[in-house]
């Protein structure tokens, strides 16, 4: 008989995260400007339950499964949902800003690269599927948190600054919780467990963009 293993419990909290954000946003919201980010967050969604499917109810290994395909489009998506955000802002940032924060970006890629990439890379105890998906998600979430750099930079002395920072920080933690369960899988120690440390930086960082969602609709609303 089918039943739901304890481990599952952190994921049933970031589905029940990712629906309250997906419906901040979407409320009273313009779908032709936001539809992109919209499908990236349902297409999260899926991903965390077809992962509580396969761990919780099949009891299997769900990495990489359906859940990664979800998670990769939802990535893709929700990049080029920020991307659209950027250049729809008719102003622009400094170039020594941009390249500052450039800079950074790859620093903390090589940085990552030297120290897991590459590691992962070689590991041949990996197929090529799970160097490919452990990878994906670092370099994702560096993509996302430039560009939310860059538009926290462009609201900086507005209403909307306070809620991309409060995105650009929750994107951080999906940097932390990436690498950490990079690592725990790499080193093949992720544990099945009712919650585990790296759970609470997804968990955190889901609960910062919805804050900044619903600070960035409320914002929005007093402007127009």
């Amino acid at each position: 008989m089918a039943y739901l293993d304890p481990g599952s419990g952190s994921y049933l909290i970031q589905i029940l995260i990712a629906l309250l954000l997906g419906s901040a946003i979407a409320l009273r919201a313009f779908w032709g400007r936001i539809r992109t980010f919209i499908v990236g967050l349902f297409l999260w969604v899926l991903g965390e339950t077809f992962w509580l499917y396969y761990e919780g109810l099949l009891r299997i290994d769900p990495f990489p499964s359906m859940a990664d395909l979800f998670w990769i489009l939802g990535y893709i998506s929700v990049l080029a949902a920020l991307i659209l955000q950027y250049r729809t802002v008719e102003v622009r940032l400094e170039r020594p800003f941009v390249v500052g924060i450039a800079l950074v970006i790859v620093i903390f890629a090589i940085t990552i690269g030297v120290l897991l990439g590459y590691p992962i890379a070689i590991y041949e105890e990996f197929t090529a599927l799970e160097k490919f998906v452990s990878i994906f998600y670092p370099i994702a979430d560096l993509l996302l948190l430039y560009m939310a750099f860059l538009i926290t930079g462009l609201y900086w002395a507005g209403r909307l600054s306070y809620a991309w920072l409060l995105i650009a920080v929750g994107i951080m933690f999906y940097v932390v919780g990436d690498l950490w369960f990079a690592y725990l899988e790499w080193q093949e120690i992720y544990p099945e467990v009712w919650w585990h440390p790296v759970d609470f930086t997804w968990i955190t960082g889901d609960l910062l963009v919805f804050l900044g969602a619903v600070k960035y609709r409320l914002s929005f609303e007093e402007l127009v």
